[in-house]
């Protein structure tokens, strides 16, 4: 029996959005980014299994329509916080745009080692968590629904395409996949089992086209991320 995995970016964050923020892990989600959350909890018409979250507010908030519309309980897992590239006493009170160069010396750098000061953590760190993570995507069962960060699904699809990420090289290309990957607010990716740490990834093109046709917007097109190139821009 195949297992069916999905998993939800959160809706539009005040960092998405181009606000200033504080504490990565309390970013909370903007208006557009709970009508989104809503909105993504009536289309996507499956019965969870398992709802999973990360700990930061911005994905318990967009889980919480969807885990309310089943009478789900939300479990909330500490591996699926996103990536920490900057130490967050350093952006406190920053924006997207006063946070870019910050976040562009850091990739430029392309040390997987490299911790850029307290609060953060190392690109092997980051990508380890994923990776601790994966290896026990085996033992979920079937229709498991995971609301979590942009970055940190990136590096999930990354690793089951075999690639790897302890050196400069792995790391750079990372980046490049990572700013080409389309991951909308909201967005919603499907993994299917296929053997042993096998597992085909499939977008859903369809619920988010409805989205989009619900909501009148296209989710993660603001002018913040388009800055930044991607709906990713950290923090996420």
């Amino acid at each position: 029996m195949q297992t069916r995995i999905h998993l939800i970016r959160h809706g539009e964050s005040a960092a998405n959005a181009g606000l200033p923020t504080d504490d990565p892990a309390l970013i909370p989600l903007t208006e557009a980014g709970h009508r989104q959350a809503e909105t993504v909890a009536e289309l996507l018409k499956i019965r969870p299994s398992l709802v999973i979250a990360s700990p930061y507010k911005r994905t318990q908030d967009t889980s919480s329509p969807f885990a309310e519309r089943w009478s789900a309980q939300i479990a909330h897992d500490s591996l699926l916080h996103e990536f920490t590239t900057l130490a967050p006493a350093t952006v406190v009170g920053m924006d997207v745009y006063a946070r870019k160069p910050l976040v562009d010396a850091y990739w430029n750098a392309a040390d997987p080692n490299l911790m850029h000061g307290t609060g953060a953590e190392t690109f092997i760190e980051f990508a380890s968590r994923v990776r601790a993570f994966r290896l026990g995507l085996h033992k979920l069962p079937d229709q498991t629904v995971i609301f979590g960060h942009g970055m940190w699904f990136a590096m999930m699809v990354w690793q089951l395409q075999g690639f790897g990420f302890d050196n400069t090289i792995s790391m750079r290309a990372f980046r490049r996949f990572q700013l080409g990957l389309p991951m909308p607010n909201c967005g919603i990716y499907t993994l299917t089992s296929q053997g042993k740490d096998a597992w085909a990834v499939k977008f859903q093109e369809d619920i988010y086209k409805a989205l989009v046709q619900r909501l009148g917007f296209a989710p993660g097109a603001g002018a913040a991320e388009v800055l930044l190139a991607h709906p990713d821009g950290p923090p996420n």
